[in-house]
């Protein structure tokens, strides 16, 4: 029976049931959850590519083990013989310095001349020094690529309405190792390069000097477009801007998940989890197209070795925010479960404390503490040992010394213990 306004039943727009809020507060902290772990793998991938494409040094440090790398030496040094030999027209011109009987000679002598290029090439890629150089050119480079996209003065010019990069002081170094090595004609007089502002004029002093016409792009890289430059610069801006707003829109789903949590400890572990899964599948799927585009790398063996290299440091350098990542999301999570349980808490505790209270009585205290001394030289040998064996870099030298002082503390630590016990005993 229907009641009316001044009845006893209830109102007609009653309150939602607490059980139906209670489901939607589940279901908003799902979601919540679920976006949080996707931004978090976001946030990680803006971060690193931030890192890698405008960081100069950072683009050194990835490119640097290819330059190193001797397969890629010995195919850079044949490809550079070969364009050296085209570019300067070595055949053309020993079939019209040979006389007519012996034009048969030029393309003996021009073979000769190109095992010698790539022989001296090589030479050159393998040493040190130049490899230094090579690598300042590099980070020299993407500087003034990245100083151009932020509007910053850069050693870039505009030259028939494309942005490059000036290569000829590099060339000039080059060509001057060359002279060195008695591989340009006594006649030739190598031009100063070195001008940073004007690739065109350094193009034709080369040109005088060589005798030959080089290509009207030799010397300069194309970066792209000038007509596209506002837009690239654009994007630079952008990218600065996620890579803050990104990690803070994480930061914001991640609290809101556990603000409309009704089990905030579950919600904690949700994250937690969610988040070491997210970053390992993000990572694995990284080196899976990493290796996808390897294999469809094209230009010979010297190509697929510095696309494997770089993809490899890319990765590698990518694992460092997933094992950071997977290691924060673990510890939450177990944080949060050891929380639910803190009977287990106060047990383990309890039993931590009373084994510190035994520990200078026990047999293995004992024995650290006589043979101390032992123990501290060779756990500085297993260090020295892991040092060799692992890529040094500052990280793992780092944790090394860091686990290396924690063990001598340790071992300090038992030795006082023992020593205690054992004043009484001979008082």
């Amino acid at each position: 029976m229907p009641t009316t306004a001044g009845g006893d039943g209830p109102p007609a727009d009653s309150a939602t049931p607490p059980a139906q809020r209670s489901s939607l507060r589940r279901w908003l902290a799902l979601i919540f959850v679920f976006l949080a772990c996707l931004v978090v793998v976001l946030s990680a991938l803006v971060i690193w590519a931030h890192q890698v494409l405008l960081k100069p040094s950072r683009t050194a440090s990835i490119i640097e083990p290819s330059i190193r790398d001797p397969a890629v030496q010995q195919a850079l040094s044949v490809r550079i013989s070969d364009q050296l030999v085209q570019g300067l027209q070595i055949q053309q011109r020993a079939q019209d310095a040979l006389p007519g009987p012996a034009d048969f000679l030029a393309a003996p002598l021009t073979n000769a001349a190109q095992t010698i290029l790539q022989r001296e090439t090589y030479k050159l890629l393998t040493n040190k020094d130049f490899q230094d150089l090579l690598l300042q050119a590099i980070q020299r480079a993407d500087t003034s690529v990245v100083g151009i996209l932020r509007n910053e003065n850069a050693n870039i010019q505009i030259e028939n309405n494309q942005v490059v990069l000036n290569l000829f002081p590099l060339i000039d170094r080059v060509l001057q190792r060359l002279s060195e090595s008695k591989l340009v004609p006594k006649a030739i007089t190598v031009p100063d390069l070195t001008q940073p502002d004007n690739p065109a004029a350094s193009r034709q002093q080369l040109s005088q000097a060589l005798g030959v016409q080089v290509p009207a792009d030799f010397g300069v890289v194309t970066l792209f477009s000038s007509d596209t430059l506002s837009q690239a610069q654009t994007a630079v801006k952008l990218a600065d801007v996620l890579v803050i707003l990104v990690p803070l829109l994480a930061l914001a789903l991640i609290a809101a998940a556990i603000a409309v949590s009704q089990d905030r400890r579950r919600t904690v572990i949700q994250l937690g989890l969610g988040i070491a899964i997210a970053m390992l599948l993000a990572h694995l799927l990284l080196r899976l197209g990493g290796n996808w585009l390897v294999s469809q790398t094209k230009g010979g063996s010297a190509a697929n070795s510095v696309a494997r290299e770089v993809v490899d440091e890319l990765v590698h350098f990518f694992a460092y925010f997933t094992v950071a990542l997977i290691i924060l999301g673990l510890l939450a999570a177990l944080i949060a479960f050891a929380f639910g349980r803190r009977a287990w808490l106060l047990g383990g505790w309890r039993g931590l404390v009373e084994g510190v209270r035994r520990l200078p009585t026990s047999a293995a205290t004992q024995w650290t503490g006589r043979h101390v001394d032992v123990l501290r030289i060779a756990g500085t040998a297993v260090a020295a040992v892991v040092l060799l064996i692992l890529h040094l870099s500052w990280a793992s030298l780092l944790t090394v010394l860091i686990l290396l002082l924690l063990y001598q503390l340790g071992l300090s630590w038992i030795h006082d213990r023992v020593e205690g016990e054992a004043a009484p005993a001979q008082g």
